[in-house]
């Protein structure tokens, strides 16, 4: 019995222990996903209900199931709160700019005009009487058209010869007064043993202006600039960013104090406050933790404001904070000058949602499931999910993901009939402590048997004990004479 009894004790630590295959009546929420499953992939942003009933801050507990109940992969795109818009090069026709090489691009007189769609150019430069082959000095470059600032062109020189030289950008915005953008860039093209080493790009501050003029110096006399790309400055293109609104409990026995709980874990980068009354000024601090029974941390601090002036209402504008997932949040007011006044403030949680991406393998329908803590996280990295995914703002690749949504009902709670763990039944708080229990009843398992096993060592010592040696004389036999 007891020999039975320790090895049930390493098996039952080990069906504890053990992992099984996740099956979506493992998760206490679930929402559906709008997908045909005419594409390989597909992405969508996490709604706010997700938020609320994800069991892990790095929301590793979240599971997508197609329609025979397996896990299909998935991987995050963490968005910024605003990205990059790709910059569309534009295309400017390069005017030579011809004259007398010892006078120098500075002599030349340059008029434009546009009539019927057309630009006339008109080209003036005093040659002293001589008369003297004209050779090209420069070129000149309408960019009026250009609704953006420009930050680089890129330039496309043909030359008989390889050539290192360096090219001078000016701007102007009345074709009269030049002012030096770049002085002296490096152009070049060199080819050798094979290899071919070109560098054409120039680059320089965000520009506005309605024309340029570019000369160069290094550079054989039948070099010629054939086209010119100019690049417009890459502008931020902002994320819609979701918002949740709490009011705040004072804080029993502690002056200017207010406790927020946001009901989940959602990924706050911005906070605002909402001010109970008009004309009020107080600093602030912003403090969180992820548990009730956690220490504060420090989030942010700043001045907060809600001034009325001249009819209207001038409000303290929204806080910056580091990403933060923690679910309660604290607010200290600097009790000078009156505090907040009569009522209670309002928090305001802005976050960018996560961009989950997602495989169509299986049959659809698919379903998004979340919510059980014991779940260790499944996601892939996203270069290794889509491919040519580039983690640079405006170049992520994903372009090639299919934009599908999920339900925008309340999520539907998944239920078993033959599931041991009732815990996992919890609703948006599933599972939230049910890791802290399994780790209870495995510890209690290790040291019962631990217990046990010293308790039948000590028992098998004692027999030991109790039975005499065969080397050792009987007792009263120690010193008697064989007669």
């Amino acid at each position: 019995m007891r020999r039975m009894t320790l090895w049930l004790i390493p098996l039952a630590l080990i069906s504890v222990a053990a992992p099984a295959a996740e099956k979506p009546s493992d998760f206490a929420w679930s929402l559906p996903i709008e997908a045909d499953g005419s594409d390989d992939s597909y992405q969508f942003d996490l709604p706010s209900a997700l938020y609320r009933g994800i069991a892990r801050r790095d929301a590793g507990d979240l599971r997508v199931f197609n329609a025979a109940g397996e896990v299909v992969p998935h991987g995050f795109h963490h968005q910024t709160s605003a990205q990059a818009a790709k910059p569309q090069p534009r295309a400017l026709t390069p005017f030579p700019l011809k004259g007398i090489a010892a006078q120098g691009v500075d002599s030349l007189h340059v008029r434009l005009e546009r009539s019927g769609g057309k630009t006339i150019f008109q080209l003036d430069q005093r040659t002293g009487g001589g008369k003297t082959p004209a050779a090209v000095l420069g070129y000149l470059l309408d960019a009026t058209a250009l609704d953006q600032p420009m930050q680089a062109l890129e330039l496309s020189v043909t030359a008989p010869i390889d050539y290192a030289g360096r090219v001078r950008v000016e701007a102007s915005m009345d074709l009269a007064r030049w002012d030096i953008i770049v002085a002296g860039a490096p152009l070049l093209s060199l080819e050798h043993a094979g290899a071919k080493l070109e560098q054409r790009r120039v680059e320089f501050a965000p520009l506005k202006t309605k024309y340029l003029r570019l000369s160069w110096t290094g550079l054989p006399a039948e070099a010629r600039l054939n086209n010119v790309l100019a690049e417009t400055n890459v502008s931020p293109v902002a994320i819609a960013r979701q918002w949740d609104a709490v009011t705040g409990v004072a804080v029993a026995d502690k002056p200017g104090e207010y406790s927020f709980d946001l009901s989940g874990n959602f990924p706050v980068d911005r906070l605002r406050l909402g001010l109970p009354q008009q004309n009020t000024l107080a600093q602030v601090e912003f403090l969180s933790r992820n548990r009730a029974s956690d220490p504060w941390r420090l989030a942010s601090r700043g001045v907060v404001y809600r001034l009325h002036r001249q009819g209207a209402e001038i409000l303290s504008p929204e806080i910056s904070i580091a990403t933060n997932p923690d679910r309660y949040w604290l607010l200290r007011v600097d009790q000078k000058g009156g505090g907040l006044g009569a009522g209670d403030p309002r928090l305001l949680a802005g976050w960018v949602p996560h961009r989950l991406v997602f495989v169509a393998r299986g049959g659809s329908p698919f379903t998004l499931a979340y919510g059980n803590r014991d779940a260790v996280p499944s996601n892939y990295a996203m270069d290794t999910l889509v491919r040519g995914y580039d983690a640079k703002p405006g170049a992520t690749g994903l372009e090639q993901v299919k934009m599908t949504q999920v339900a925008s009902v309340p999520p539907t709670r998944l239920k078993s009939p033959d599931l041991q763990l009732p815990a996992v039944l919890g609703g948006a708080v599933i599972a939230r402590d049910s890791v802290e229990i399994k780790k209870v009843i495995l510890w209690f398992g290790l040291v019962a048997a631990v217990l046990l096993l010293g308790w039948m060592a000590w028992r098998l010592l004692r027999r030991m004990d109790a039975v005499p040696r065969k080397d050792t004389p009987p007792s009263g036999a120690e010193g008697e004479k064989v007669s």
